[in-house]
């Protein structure tokens, strides 16, 4: 068994099992707190999705023995997470706020506004590390023998095809997709494969259509945290912060709101 920030990892020759825990990292630390039933809701938001798109990319579940749990297969990652932004928001407004016009080597345009749409959704991939991820570029990527270029064009074309699924879905049920990370790996055959988790209130930020019209700009996902995080003066160094237990509770009714509007349920054995 082996940790990550959120999920436990077991493995054998050809599987691995994946628990998704109560856990909850920002700025990539883990908080001492836990949010009861976020691993459930988390796994079976995956689940719906993965349903959902596998049209667009094959996946790599297998199944699902527990609420909280998927059976999946072993794909070699690539060392890259590939975000999704349709708006301007989150690190890449405040990036543009300080005069930053260029992400991931690619150009924006003057005059934009926070929480504004882009002109169209764009990638802006990241390093995967245990310490802080970083932007990297196509050509970085490339230099770094984190993918081939033929490699790259296919995970591009199918991160953006598989934001326009989710944010075609989401529009019908009154939900904004505002951003959203993707990781993906090659399978046995060497086919690219959608791995670890798709559209969660952990990997996505989120907007409620009705809020957003009336400029009441609310995040039922993780953006929440981040945001009381940096109120109180942490932005990921230093002591961990305490998690008071209405903060807590916060954000399980943001992850629970957000999940009950797209799936129309509430979460198996959820707390």
């Amino acid at each position: 068994m082996r940790q990550g920030k959120v999920r436990d990892i077991y493995e054998d020759a050809a599987t691995l099992t994946l628990i998704a825990s109560d856990r909850i990292s920002i700025f990539d630390r883990i908080l001492n707190e836990r949010i009861l039933g976020k691993g459930a809701l988390l796994t079976q938001l995956s689940l719906f999705w993965f349903e959902k798109t596998k049209d667009i990319l094959p996946n790599h579940l297998i199944s699902h023995p527990t609420p909280n749990a998927m059976v999946v297969k072993k794909c070699k990652p690539f060392a890259i997470e590939v975000i999704v932004r349709g708006y301007l928001a989150g690190s890449l407004w405040r990036d543009y706020q300080r005069g930053k016009r260029v992400k991931c080597g690619i150009c924006l345009p003057e005059n934009l506004v926070q929480n504004g749409p882009l002109p169209f959704p764009i990638v802006t991939p990241t390093t995967k590390s245990e310490l802080h991820d970083e932007d990297i570029t196509e050509e970085q990527i490339v230099e770094r023998k984190l993918a081939t270029a033929e490699e790259w064009r296919q995970i591009e074309e199918a991160a953006l095809k598989l934001f326009k699924r989710g944010s075609s879905l989401l529009k019908e049920k009154g939900i904004i997709l505002v951003d959203t990370k993707y990781e993906f790996g090659l399978d046995d055959e060497g086919r690219l494969t959608l791995i670890d988790e798709i559209h969660t209130p952990d990997s996505s930020r989120f907007w409620f259509e009705k809020e957003y019209e009336k400029k009441e700009v609310r995040f039922p996902d993780k953006e929440y945290l981040r945001e009381w995080a940096r109120s109180i003066g942490f932005s990921g160094d230093g002591p961990l912060p305490t998690l008071p237990p209405d903060v807590c509770e916060k954000v399980w009714r943001g992850y629970s709101e957000i999940f009950q509007a797209i799936t129309g349920k509430t979460v198996e054995a959820g707390r």
